[in-house]
């Protein structure tokens, strides 16, 4: 007798997508200390006593035109505003060309549009795999 093989994950292009926000908003809410369930009934009952997410995660910046690089926002001695979301761009090109051994200099902006685009897919899908046939048949 064979066990029937149960899948977890969406069959479609819209689950996809669905289980992704849901996942990225459960992610969300445990970082902000909210009940994921409780944010939830909130928003699909309309009550809206909790407010939306775009109220409660602000995203903190640094003012380079003060000469400020990162700030210690808590009095820790941990600086947690900082500027390495440009720095991790960086460090994410640097670690998609390292297999490639070198690349002329005139094709770098390509390669660093793909790496741009490869972190911003987070996940390969047919709408990407169409993407990358239709850019083919483009240049070739």
């Amino acid at each position: 007798m064979r066990k029937r093989d149960v899948s977890f994950g969406p069959r479609t292009q819209l689950g996809l997508q669905a289980w992704d926000t849901f996942m990225t908003l459960a992610d969300t809410t445990r970082k902000l200390g909210i009940s994921f369930y409780a944010y939830i009934r909130d928003r699909v009952s309309g009550s809206n006593q909790i407010p939306p997410m775009s109220l409660i995660r602000k995203h903190k910046t640094v003012c380079h035109a003060d000469h400020e690089w990162a700030r210690d926002e808590d009095g820790d001695g941990i600086r947690e505003v900082h500027t390495n979301t440009a720095e991790g761009m960086w460090t994410d090109v640097r670690n998609y060309l390292r297999p490639f051994k070198g690349i002329h200099k005139d094709y770098l902006s390509g390669y660093v549009a793909m790496a741009e685009f490869r972190k911003n897919l987070k996940r390969i899908s047919p709408i990407f795999i169409a993407a990358l046939v239709a850019l083919h048949s483009v240049y070739t």
